[in-house]
């Protein structure tokens, strides 16, 4: 089985910015810069037939590339029991374009359905099991003004992950490229 997962590549030079982020709440357990991606839609465990199934359609799809830009950070799924800080992506008309575009060929050719949660485009940048919320509030409103620029979207990736103790790690199976 493949733990499967589409997703955007963030360049390298932008993740760099984004792990000075890394440090400043007690506990949390901070993605590798490695691992920094924009999620379209997670798969879970799938057989080589149904990654062979899913990679014929998303081939199929056809977006032009676009720009987004990041602005400021938040959590799931919410500030008083938060699990999951991220940042936003701003500009992310292009990037919810696109998922509707693959949800709606995965659906039409494989019956698939939409995932249940609503999509809000971020970048994962950490993990808690517990923190402490005054720690959180106090660094949320420290890089409450974190920005990074319009960047170009070019592909976008299905990716298999691998879990072990001390994190994720991740293999690009097959790359798709925007068009102009």
């Amino acid at each position: 089985m493949i733990r499967l997962f589409l997703g955007i590549p963030i360049p390298e030079e932008l993740r760099i910015k984004i792990t000075r982020l890394s440090s400043g709440i007690p506990g949390a357990k901070w993605v590798d810069k490695e691992n920094y991606h924009l999620t379209l839609r997670f798969f879970g465990n799938v057989n080589e037939i149904e990654y062979d199934d899913i990679a014929d359609v998303i081939e199929k799809t056809h977006h032009k590339k676009f720009n987004v830009s990041l602005t400021g950070l938040d959590v799931f799924p919410n500030r008083g029991k938060p699990k999951t800080l991220w940042l936003k992506v701003d500009q992310c008309g292009p990037v919810i374009s696109l998922k509707r575009k693959i949800d709606l060929l995965l659906r039409e050719e494989l019956k698939m359905k939409e995932e249940d949660e609503k999509f809000i485009p971020h970048i994962t940048i950490a993990r808690f099991k517990e923190v402490a919320l005054n720690k959180l509030i106090s660094y949320l409103e420290f890089n409450s003004h974190f920005k990074i620029d319009a960047f170009p979207i070019t592909q976008f990736n299905l990716v298999q992950s691998h879990l072990t103790k001390s994190g994720a790690i991740y293999q690009v199976l097959d790359e798709f490229i925007l068009g102009d």
